[in-house]
């Protein structure tokens, strides 16, 4: 079963909620099982270099 556009905001949302929580902000990047991406988002605050990192690592856990 694919991963929709509306579970992958949610996974990001969720994230976000436990970085706040931790006070931290973060890069969010949610791919499917193909390694594509779905969903990003970006904290205010995150670092920017952090976008390309959170892409890769989203896309090497698909894998």
């Amino acid at each position: 079963m694919a991963l929709t556009l509306e579970e992958a905001n949610c996974i990001a949302q969720g994230a976000i909620a436990k970085a706040v929580a931790l006070g931290i902000n973060i890069n969010v990047a949610v791919c499917d099982s193909g390694g594509r991406l779905l969903a990003f988002q970006r904290m205010d605050r995150a670092m920017w270099a952090g976008i390309y990192g959170s892409q890769g690592k989203a896309i090497a856990s698909a894998s």
